[in-house]
């Protein structure tokens, strides 16, 4: 069978993948398809119209999709039978972020500009979460206690995943957008979620979630180097000297 397909969805754990082809029939915008790569064997298609975007459990045995109609829809690829989803609703157009590590609790965003997170098991969101920018993404951090969002300005929060309430002040990473012109933007966590990368190349961002969480004080001498910055200029025996654009590299580094 020769399949019209859009991209690929790898899922993790298993010999399957999920195919996401245009609709070959009148009115049905997007067909799904779960591909097996031992035999090639096929199962589908899943119907869903005008997807978005997709994310695949840890396990591979969950795959969550969200399109413009205010649905994220789950269906198992390898045991489900074609046609039949899990819908949780995401008013405007939906989109899955992510799921935690123990496959439990997903992450979704909407055109509302809101995130909201669900538990899987019984199907219930467990927090609806603050606004965020445009071009913003959500990953679990912090061996899923937390959720760290971040848009494409560079600026993060951390939340805490039972409630989506701010466990720590937000961070910037400066003013510049650190996404190229062309998109694609991201934000992932290793395993652990104590480090996440974000951004889009060549502007990509390594954060210490840890570090994040937990804030180290300033130093006196510290607070005096980030004033220098701040203002260009050295305060020297009660007198305000311009620094030099070396002088000024040298203190950021």
């Amino acid at each position: 069978m020769e399949i019209p397909a859009r991209w690929l969805l790898n899922l993790p754990n298993n010999n399957r993948l999920v195919v996401i082809a245009d609709g070959r029939r009148p009115g049905i915008a997007e067909e799904l398809w779960s591909l097996d790569w031992s035999d090639g064997s096929l199962r589908g298609p899943w119907m869903v119209p005008h997807i978005l975007d997709a994310a695949a459990s840890p396990d591979g045995h969950l795959v969550a999709v969200g399109n413009r109609n205010s649905q994220v829809l789950l269906f198992d690829p390898t045991q489900g039978t074609a046609g039949s989803f899990v819908e949780l609703p995401h008013p405007n157009w939906a989109v899955p972020d992510g799921f935690s590590a123990d496959g439990h609790r997903l992450i979704t965003r909407g055109k509302d500009r809101t995130f909201r997170i669900w538990d899987l098991g019984s199907q219930s969101l467990v927090a609806p979460t603050a606004g965020f920018k445009s071009h913003s993404r959500a990953t679990f951090a912090a061996n899923d206690s937390l959720v760290l969002t971040c848009d494409m300005y560079g600026q993060c929060t951390l939340l805490d995943a039972r409630d989506g309430q701010p466990v720590a002040s937000p961070m910037s990473f400066g003013q510049r957008p650190i996404m190229p012109e062309e998109g694609g933007f991201a934000l992932e966590c290793n395993a652990a979620g104590s480090v996440a990368i974000i951004g889009g190349a060549p502007d990509l961002v390594i954060l210490n979630v840890d570090r994040f969480r937990k804030p180290h004080p300033l130093r006196d001498a510290d607070l005096v180097t980030w004033c220098e910055l701040v203002s260009g200029h050295r305060l020297e025996h009660g007198q305000a000297s311009p620094l030099s654009a070396h002088e000024w590299t040298r203190l950021w580094k």
